[in-house]
């Protein structure tokens, strides 16, 4: 089911909402356009030296397991601008799939915060907005891309443990940069967790 169809201008989807509300923001048809402000992000530093979380992000609240998906794209004036699909439990416990400028290049970088982040570039150089995808089952968390919506490839598989309700939604970010353009094209829901982690499926 996608969440974002038939939204126009100002009007979010049923159970949307915002944190850290961007100044500009809008639907086009299926389509979220979003202005990060500058040094918008999501990131707790192993060093310990910073912590931020003052980047837009617009969440729904989904219970047990579920599969998400949503097309990114951003355009990219400095490093590490990116459009990202995010889960959220609390300051501490998120994750992070993003379509980033990272060493000049738009690049897939996934972030695991439990405590801290760890911070994972994956693959680099794409011809075109990727599709991101986060699935959970039970404890488990992946994340997949893919460039048609019918064949995925994993980014990221691992554990962290979850209250049976969390946030997920989309951000967009702007960590060293002046401000920049995301958009997001459709949000759809499953109940339904990916199950085949590596089959590309």
């Amino acid at each position: 089911m996608d969440r974002f169809k038939q939204c126009s201008g100002k009007q979010l989807p049923d159970g949307f909402r915002w944190q850290n509300e961007p100044k500009e923001w809008s639907f086009q048809g299926e389509q979220l356009q979003v202005q990060a402000p500058a040094g918008a992000d999501f990131f707790v530093d192993p060093l310990g030296d910073a912590h931020r979380d003052s980047a837009p992000y617009l969440y729904t609240e989904l219970t047990g397991d579920f599969t998400v998906v949503t097309r990114a794209d951003a355009k990219m004036e400095s490093e590490f601008d990116s459009a990202c699909l995010m889960l959220w439990q609390d300051e501490t416990h998120w994750a992070k799939v993003c379509y980033e400028m990272s060493y000049g290049w738009p690049s897939l970088v996934s972030v695991v915060t439990k405590g801290y982040s760890d911070d994972c570039n994956t693959l680099m150089t794409l011809a075109e907005p990727p599709y991101l995808r986060i699935s959970r089952y039970g404890d488990t968390i992946s994340m997949h891309y893919s460039l048609d919506e019918k064949n995925w490839y994993m980014l990221r598989y691992f554990r962290m443990d979850l209250q049976p309700t969390i946030r997920v939604g989309v951000v967009a970010q702007s960590p060293g940069g002046d401000g920049c353009s995301v958009w997001f094209s459709g949000f759809s829901v499953k109940a339904e967790p990916v199950t085949d982690i590596r089959g590309g499926v």
